[in-house]
């Protein structure tokens, strides 16, 4: 148990470090890496976090950011490829958005956490 813990966080840091890369970095190169890194991130935290790189001032990381959402293929990334397809107007933007909502379509999506049963009527409690 250990190791995993130990392997988690060594990924969470890592995960940490990109998106601030992302977000922050002046450099165009670096934050296109990012992008491309954190598209291997299978949670929703970091959905969001490319979702709003998506507003990035640089088309090559925009079109980072749509490859990354699209290998991620969470559903969390679809309603903004969807806002930014509904205002882009590069052609490449907008055949790259369309590539990213086919592949979070066609993906399998996580299960919602179990929810815990309801009440019984009878007694008042969960089962």
């Amino acid at each position: 148990m250990e190791g995993a813990k130990k392997v988690y966080l060594r990924y969470e840091l890592k995960r940490t470090e990109l998106v601030k890369t992302l977000g922050l970095a002046k450099e165009e190169p670096a934050r296109v890496a990012a992008a491309r890194a954190l598209g291997e991130a299978r949670d929703e935290a970091t959905a969001r976090a490319l979702g709003l790189a998506l507003s990035d001032r640089s088309r090559a990381v925009r079109l980072a950011v749509i490859a990354a959402l699209g290998q991620q293929g969470l559903a969390a990334g679809a309603g903004p490829l969807k806002e930014l397809a509904s205002r882009a107007a590069d052609a490449e933007e907008k055949r790259a958005i369309e590539a990213a909502l086919r592949a979070i379509a066609a993906a399998p999506q996580p299960s919602p956490a179990s929810a815990p049963a309801p009440a019984s009527k009878e007694t008042g409690k969960h089962p």
